[in-house]
């Protein structure tokens, strides 16, 4: 049986991701001012917030009869204002019925006006007579609803923070001296027992600088550590309501709720005003949005959805003051969205948060070499910005593979997709991210599959489904069990059937079908039909962008129209070849240059390289290095980068090649260049692995710590290789695919190969002592063998290092890395005979075994194993 709970779920793997965010009550209303003399009608406005956006609550800064009768019968939560001048008439009864009589009574229920608010700010006026009359005036105007037969109006006054005599940190909150028993104390009290709440206006805009941006703007960032409670803030929202919180305690009020009656950031200012800008102000609502919407609270009151109020609605061109206070608004006078606050339904019908949506097939990935501490900051944040992480827990569809890494990429690009944008700022995280083509599901997959394509000559079709996005009308909550994919790589599903297997390969709405029986794939494919509108594309011949070209036993991957498009975009279509993607004397450093004029378009060719490296692994050590210096690239390193755009111009109809293979083992090569970072002394690993005689897998990377010997730099480049070897025989195993033997894994050090065998060494090296045992347990286990290679026949020795032509060539056509046309004329490859006498694989400490029971070739390699 399938894989899956359902076979016909298969294709709609995307679709459920975009379900995971389904729409729950938002907690966000708006403050509706009028300070304007161009805004549209109430009754626009009323039926504009009810059929266009998520807002289901307004706050006024009046009592306006026109827009208290638009709002009637719309279910949008209203809340009216009592002016402050109006606050010690009100204190006596008879003038509070007055009020209630002439702004409540006419409106109420119809329009549905949950709560009353006494004056705005009174403890900033400085109004002696406002202060000390405002807690008498809430509870005359109390007692004037319950006399009127009201008794659901709840009442309350909005305060700033400037109430706070200390709120840093945050659990050291303290309400000012003087104002704490007097005056907060006795309205803390009435609220308490009239079971309303006490609201506050928090305004991280006041407190921008730029040192704190990102902790002000929900960024990612290192935040602030409050050291009593050693919690570590990561916005500044969520440390002003912990303050606020703090000080209710301190006074016995902490059960007392809270609502945030004003927050917002303005699009535009004066120049003093440098943060008021579109970007700062979307930033800034869209990530508060989500996050109050995610109901986890702030820290000291976690899982707590608080009722949040935007200021404002419109930008108001009458206001006075600065620029930046005309400039508030959410929406511009004919309801044009400023910026995109996530507030917009994507159609009419129920509310929903903003839905991820097609993008153009660009993901939000890691910048390769990103250092962990980064990604934990990037995975943190995410999480606590309403996305749902659920699936990268314990347990969770995308778990495995359990790494930093993988979690990271996993949280940055949902949030990018969440947000459902197309540009940089959404996919940003401190210049730790990139947006890129090159889909984050392991490529390694996809070749595999096509590997046991080749070797067993299977049928390969592809089919597409005409809609994955689905952009109607939901009149009713839909719940669909996510499809249960291979447990390695959860785009991967499969058919066992005895001894015939179908395979199939999820891209959104792409999927690659293919098996060992051509009667089940077109019954599946027929299937598919009668449930979806489906499209059969036949044979595959595009995939991810990738071109596939296959003749008898060959199959070819190419990129040929997507360079061509590269090159073209940086204007290098015509421009002179170059022989290699680096050159030997270039030592590119953070240091040494004048910096680049245009980082984005820097930032731009590297993402364009990154997707390239899908078929071309011998760019993939010249694209890691560059892709180091995005966050501040120099001249030096647009002039390398525009030399591998160079090579590739030089190499355009270049692919990477799969022939039938007569042996199915697996074997890595694994090689370091230690210390070979000028900036930080780190040392760059790579490894390549086959299955049978054709590449799968490859890697370089820099790496995460500095290596006190060539040795441990050597070990640690075998460690990564040993995690893709037991990965790629866990994909294996899931498709009952049995290996002909224990891989083999391949390294030119002597010393770190005899460390892999010899224990008693172990006690000189507990600086890597994770990694020795990681790669000695596989060892003992028999999950791998290690062996010495040549450094003359170390292929990964291009993944690691810049090399003269004549060894880059020679190692670029043991990746299966040629001309096209070539690589389809050649079914059979041909030895160098020559080559083949003078290559060997060595015996180390037992660890390796020649023998004469088995031999084939591998790469112009005669490797010689012992069976068991």
């Amino acid at each position: 049986m399938w894989s899956t709970r359902s076979s016909g779920l298969v294709v709609l793997q995307a679709s459920l991701l975009i379900l995971r965010f389904a729409a729950t009550t938002s907690a966000i209303g708006v403050n509706y001012g009028t300070i304007a003399n161009n805004l549209p009608k109430p009754a626009e406005v009323a039926n504009f917030l009810k059929t266009k956006t998520t807002i289901d609550a307004i706050k006024l800064f009046d009592a306006n009869p026109e827009i208290l009768r638009a709002f009637a019968n719309t279910n949008i939560s209203v809340t009216v204002s009592v002016g402050n001048g109006d606050i010690p008439a009100l204190v006596q009864l008879p003038a509070a019925k007055n009020w209630v009589a002439a702004n409540i009574v006419p409106f109420y229920p119809s329009t549905k006006i949950i709560r009353v608010v006494v004056g705005n700010e009174i403890m900033q006026s400085a109004n002696k007579d406002w202060i000390y009359n405002l807690v008498p005036a809430m509870k005359s105007i109390n007692n004037a609803l319950i006399e009127a037969g009201i008794k659901d109006i709840k009442i309350s006054t909005p305060n700033t923070l400037g109430f706070l005599g200390v709120s840093e940190p945050p659990s050291a909150g303290k309400f000012r001296e003087g104002y704490d028993k007097d005056i907060i104390a006795p309205m803390l009290e009435f609220l308490r027992e009239t079971k309303s709440a006490f609201m506050i206006n928090p305004y991280p805009y006041f407190n921008y600088a730029d040192s704190i941006s990102d902790y002000i703007l929900f960024k990612p960032n290192k935040g602030v550590y409050d050291p009593n409670t050693r919690i570590t803030y990561s916005n500044m929202f969520d440390a002003q309501i912990d303050a606020v919180y703090s000080a209710m305690r301190a006074l016995g009020y902490s059960d007392v709720p809270i609502v945030v009656a004003e927050t917002g950031w303005p699009s535009a200012g004066d120049p003093r005003e440098s943060s008021a800008t579109v970007d700062n102000a979307a930033s800034f609502n869209w990530n508060l949005i989500q996050k109050v919407n995610s109901g986890k609270g702030t820290p000291l009151m976690p899982n707590k959805q608080f009722e949040t109020y935007i200021f404002a609605l419109f930008n108001e061109n009458q206001k006075p003051g600065a620029t930046s206070e005309r400039n508030f608004g959410l929406f511009k006078q004919d309801f044009t969205p400023v910026y995109d606050a996530g507030i917009m339904l994507n159609g009419a019908g129920a509310k929903t948060q903003p839905q991820p949506q097609p993008t153009d097939k660009k993901f939000c990935v890691p910048i390769p070499n990103t250092n962990p501490q980064s990604l934990q900051g990037n995975l943190d944040w995410v999480c606590s910005q309403g996305i749902d992480c659920a699936p990268i827990q314990p347990g969770g569809s995308c778990f495995e593979p359990n790494t930093l890494w993988s979690h990271a990429q996993y949280a940055m690009n949902a949030y990018y997709a969440l947000k459902g944008r197309r540009d940089d700022n959404d996919c940003h995280f401190k210049q730790t991210a990139l947006l890129t083509t090159n889909n984050p599901i392991k490529a390694a997959t996809i070749r595999i599959v096509l590997n046991l394509v080749v070797v067993h000559d299977w049928k390969l079709r592809q089919v597409d489904i005409n809609n994955a996005f689905l952009n109607g009308e939901l009149t009713e909550t839909v719940y669909m069990p996510q499809p249960e994919g291979a447990k390695s790589d959860t785009s991967l599903f499969f058919k066992q059937n005895g001894n015939d297997v179908v395979i199939l390969l999820i891209y959104v709405d792409d999927i690659i079908v293919t098996g060992s029986n051509n009667i089940e794939i077109e019954q599946l494919v027929q299937d598919l039909s009668s449930t979806f509108a489906l499209k059969d594309l036949g044979q595959l011949n595009f995939f991810l962008g990738i071109e596939v070209t296959r003749n008898g036993n060959t199959l070819v991957l190419s990129q040929t129209k997507y360079l061509k498009e590269l090159l073209a975009k940086f204007d290098l279509h015509n421009c002179n070849g170059a022989d290699t993607p680096l050159a030997t004397t270039d030592k590119l450093s953070k240091f040494m240059g004048t910096k680049y004029s245009d980082p984005t378009q820097y930032r731009s060719a590297i993402g364009g390289l990154q997707y390239v490296v899908l078929t071309r692994p011998e760019i993939a050590y010249a694209v890691n290095k560059l892709s180091q210096f995005m966050a501040s690239p120099l001249q030096p390193h647009w002039l390398a980068c525009k030399r591998v755009l160079r090579y590739l111009k030089e190499t355009v109809d270049y692919g990477l090649s799969f022939r039938k293979s007569y042996s199915f083992d697996l074997i890595a090569y694994s090689d370091a260049d230690w210390g070979s970072d000028p900036n930080d002394r780190r040392s760059t690993s790579g490894y390549c692995i086959y299955l049978g005689d054709n590449l799968v897998s490859w890697s370089s990377k820099k790496q995460s710590v500095v290596s006190k010997s060539s040795a441990e730099s050597e070990y640690r480049a075998m460690a990564l290789a040993c995690a893709e070897i037991t990965w790629i025989c866990s994909v294996l195993k899931e498709i009952n695919v049995k290996l002909s033997c224990t891989p083999l894994l391949l390294s030119d050090s002597t010393s770190a190969a005899a460390i892999a065998t010899n224990p008693v060494l172990h006690s000189k090296t507990k600086h890597i002592e994770i990694d020795i045992h990681f790669v000695r347990d596989m060892v003992e286990k028999k999950e791998v063998e290690v062996a010495f290679v040549s450094s003359n026949d170390q292929i990964a020795d291009v993944l690691t290092k810049p090399l003269t032509y004549p060894t880059f060539s020679f190692f670029r056509n043991k990746l299966k890395v040629s001309s096209r046309d070539l690589s389809l004329r050649r079914n059979v490859e041909i030895l160098n005979e020559a080559e083949l006498e003078s290559s060997h694989v060595g015996v180390l400490d037992g660890a390796y075994l020649l023998t004469k029971d088995v031999t084939h070739t591998r790469n112009g390699l005669r490797i010689t194993r012992e069976m068991d």
